[in-house]
């Protein structure tokens, strides 16, 4: 079957749009003393997998020894603590097994980067987060109990596919009695939701518009 000229253009296009991860300069953590030199390698790691070079922001990173300045990246007493990269443009479809080697990271928030893919690796369950937002991304999850078990450890947790959480009842109910409130103000006040700025001070002034 022959493929139309036109469609092979616009599939093409589409395939054009979507980044493509960009490799990473090489960078020796040999005289890096912040934090180990195996969380730096892992780092590294990171930003090579997953596009770094094409980041939104990727202030600091691979250009100065101390990686607690590199964008995204907290450090407490000489380990990496969190990794924050939530919309910045990650790309890349290996998750790299290196994460397992930032044994003191609690935080990790790869949230908002829809081009981001892969298996989360086994290596990650050695991590005891607290926190991990996974939303916004086509990362994949390994159906196994190992991980089940993982994730019901961890206190804050946001996964691919996870629905924007509905607001509290309380506040729809408030919002609604404001919109009530401006568009039903009392007699003689005009405003947006009223018949008429001629009418104020008569008896229909106070009426809303939608009644009679």
């Amino acid at each position: 079957m022959r493929v139309p000229t036109h469609l092979l253009a616009v599939l093409a296009g589409l395939a054009c749009m979507a980044p493509r991860p960009v490799m990473s300069a090489s960078f020796d953590c040999t005289p890096v003393t912040e934090v180990p030199k195996a969380e730096c390698d892992a780092l590294v790691s990171i930003h090579g997998a997953f596009g770094g070079a094409g980041w939104t922001d990727s202030s600091g990173w691979l250009e100065t020894i101390t990686p607690a300045s590199w964008f995204g990246v907290t450090a407490s007493a000489g380990h990496v603590t969190g990794l924050g990269l939530s919309s910045n443009n990650l790309a890349g479809t290996v998750f790299p097994a290196e994460i397992g080697d930032l044994a003191s990271l609690g935080s990790l928030d790869l949230s908002g980067n829809p081009f981001l893919t892969g298996v989360l690796p086994d290596e990650i369950l050695g991590l005891s987060l607290h926190t991990l937002y996974l939303d916004g991304t086509g990362l994949t999850i390994p159906s196994t109990q190992a991980f089940e078990t993982w994730l019901s450890g961890i206190e804050n947790v946001r996964l691919p596919g996870s629905p924007v959480p509905d607001p509290p009842i309380h506040g729809l109910l408030l919002l609604a009695s404001l919109a009530l409130a401006w568009r039903c103000r009392p007699r003689g006040v005009c405003g947006p939701g009223f018949r008429s700025a001629r009418r104020c001070g008569r008896p229909e002034a106070g009426r809303w518009a939608g009644g009679r």
